[in-house]
């Protein structure tokens, strides 16, 4: 696929994690594991072999089939909330850094002024590729470690970044959300008004989605 870097990377770790936590409270046979909306955009063809593969045997592909699921057990299960994993990291490349001066107005509307002289850095990702624009000037994302604000209105195909004391440069990878030292989904969640599925569901056609182990 052509453009900028988009990777939902998929952690089997994770997920065989969370399903271990759900395993030592419940029987799995007795367990419904909520696979619509493509597993909430985890994939749920990959999600229920797995699951299979630890015991589980029951699967909600629809509403028909979702009256025992579970929303704590869900949850669970993705990672995003009651002490699961994430099972998803979403990324994408820094595709400029650039150095302004103070008061440089950013992006459309001209919503975020940056305080002092500073760098901002262009990322290619965009509502078009699931991010809310509701979290605009409110969420941040991790660049070699350290979190940034997103600043001025999420664009359809870019954000922009205040790198403040941070550092970065050209093509180096920029995560939304995920585990570790990144934002959760449920941050981004909590400052766009969604919720932590709905984003993850919402996400688009042009990322990569790999599993890792």
């Amino acid at each position: 696929m052509s453009g900028p870097r988009r990777t939902i990377a998929l952690s089997r770790w994770a997920l065989e994690r969370n399903l271990g936590l759900i395993a030592a409270q419940r029987s799995p046979a007795s367990v419904v594991i909520d696979v619509r909306a493509d597993a909430y955009g985890h994939g749920a063809v990959d999600v229920a072999r797995i699951a299979s593969e630890h015991g589980f045997v029951w699967f909600a592909e629809d509403e028909a089939s979702a009256a025992r699921v579970d929303d704590v057990v869900t949850q669970v299960v993705y990672g995003t909330g009651f002490g699961g994993e994430p099972v998803m990291t979403v990324s994408g490349e820094v595709l400029a850094v650039k150095q302004v001066p103070p008061g440089s107005a950013v992006s459309y509307g001209y919503t975020y002024r940056v305080e002092a002289a500073g760098r901002l850095a262009l990322v290619g990702l965009g509502y078009a590729d699931g991010l809310p624009r509701a979290a605009s000037n409110r969420a941040h994302a991790a660049v070699r470690g350290s979190r940034v604000l997103v600043v001025g209105r999420i664009a359809m195909d870019q954000v922009m970044l205040d790198l403040g004391p941070a550092d970065a440069q050209r093509g180096d990878d920029v995560v939304v959300w995920g585990g570790g030292d990144a934002p959760r989904v449920g941050d981004w969640a909590a400052v766009s008004g969604f919720e932590p599925l709905a984003l993850t569901a919402g996400l688009g056609a042009r990322f990569t989605r790999e599993w890792r182990a």
